[in-house]
């Protein structure tokens, strides 16, 4: 990977360009102080469209909800926190994302301290930005922050037991390494974590790549525009489907779905992989100096042990329901309303999907599935149950132009 001249920060299926004047700010700051002295076991995590969600105290508020992020070297804070824990911040700098609208993000203009169960942050450097109105609708749920690579990564082994949704923090020298673990190098560049991966298409062409590791990224493994393009992927790729994938700092994301023969890095392989396909011309994915981006999607099969500081990622396999995290056989793209959570709207309609056969439409708000109100159930549960198995049905009413309708929508695979 090219090391990068200006400030790359990827987050939530963001990428941040930052003006170089506001570099120095993203270097590492504060320590981390642990309760024990040496370890902060079993910090409870919720997972939430395959992010890792924790409760983090600030400035002695809260709790918040902060996203544990490796594709983001620093903290971010929301906009709405930051005036409650009256965080001032100077100037601000635009900032890019995976998708191509602006955002503003600002540094505070002091240092704050934070707590998880068992360990505390101290003189963290923060930035400020309006995360939650523009990330929130597409996680489901309100969004305070996030945690990146500077404030634990560097220095510490993080330890993230998916299956268990719990994470454990040590200093490096009382680490032990799990009996089942496997060792994968890594290489760490200005807070972000890399590894490379083999790649088999479907015609059993083989391509090797460099990508970044991010626990912040929704779905399997995206590669960005230029290697698509380089190596003609979204011909070789099986059939596939163009619709929205996600959306950041940057907007709504949208890319081509396909599928890759089998997935290899560190000695583990997976096959008949669902994988996107950039072809987008700015931020994130449009970089040429990485392969894509691996997500969570992959890391969720595993106990997975980042050591930034011993450049290795230590794997454990962990058994999981394959239909949890195969890919949308609905055809629909929800986001959730952003004043109230609860309100499920339609963004996206795959053409030719079940979706789109039962009548969908952008803009179409779900009132109920199967009888039971919208309101009654998060996006969360809801987009895992379009992944159930093909002829699963779900009875749906929805709300277009303030008229009620019915429809019938039968689950079935778009590639």
């Amino acid at each position: 990977m090219k090391r990068v001249t200006n400030v790359l920060l990827l987050t939530l299926v963001i990428l941040f360009c930052a003006a170089e004047n506001a570099a120095a700010q993203f270097q590492p700051a504060g320590r981390v102080v642990f309760d024990n002295g040496k370890s902060a076991l079993d910090i409870p995590f919720e997972l939430n469209s395959d992010k890792i969600y924790v409760e983090v105290r600030i400035a002695g508020g809260g709790p918040y909800w902060l996203v544990l992020d490796t594709g983001s070297p620093v903290m971010i804070l929301d906009t709405r926190v930051a005036d409650e824990l009256h965080v001032t911040t100077g100037e601000g700098f635009e900032a890019g994302g995976a998708g191509e609208n602006p955002f503003i993000l600002a540094p505070a203009d002091s240092t704050v301290d934070a707590s998880l169960p068992g360990l505390s942050l101290l003189g963290q450097r923060a930035f400020v930005g309006g995360i939650d109105a523009v990330v929130g609708p597409y996680e489901g749920r309100r969004i305070d922050g996030v945690l990146g690579g500077y404030n634990i990564f560097s220095e510490y082994v993080v330890d993230v037991d998916y299956s268990e949704q719990k994470i454990g923090v040590y200093v490096r020298e009382h680490f032990d390494l799990p009996d089942d673990g496997r060792i994968v190098p890594i290489r760490i560049d200005g807070g972000h974590c890399a590894i490379e991966a083999l790649s088999v298409l479907l015609d059993g062409d083989t391509l090797r790549g460099e990508f970044m590791l991010d626990t912040g990224l929704r779905g399997t493994l995206v590669y960005n525009t230029p290697f698509v393009n380089e190596h003609n992927l979204l011909e070789r790729c099986g059939r596939t489907v163009y619709t929205t994938t996600g959306g950041g700092l940057g907007g709504q994301v949208k890319t081509h779905v396909g599928r890759i023969k089998t997935l290899v890095f560190g000695g583990f392989s997976m096959e008949r992989l669902c994988v996107s396909l950039s072809q987008i011309s700015r931020g994130a994915l449009a970089g040429d100096d990485i392969a894509g981006i691996i997500g969570a999607g992959i890391l969720q099969r595993f106990r997975a042990v980042f050591d930034y500081a011993g450049e290795r990622l230590i794997l454990s396999e962990r058994s999981v329901d394959p239909g949890r995290l195969d890919f949308d056989k609905s055809g629909l793209f929800l986001v959730s309303d952003v004043d109230d959570r609860s309100i499920y709207r339609v963004i996206d309609v795959v053409t030719g999907s079940p979706a789109d056969e039962a009548g969908f439409k952008v803009g179409d708000v779900l009132k109920r599935i199967n009888g039971i109100h919208a309101s009654r159930t998060s996006l969360e549960q809801i987009r895992r149950s379009f992944r159930r198995d093909e002829g699963t049905s779900y009875t749906i009413d929805y709300v277009r132009d303030n008229r009620a309708h019915t429809t019938t929508l039968t689950l079935r695979r778009v590639i």
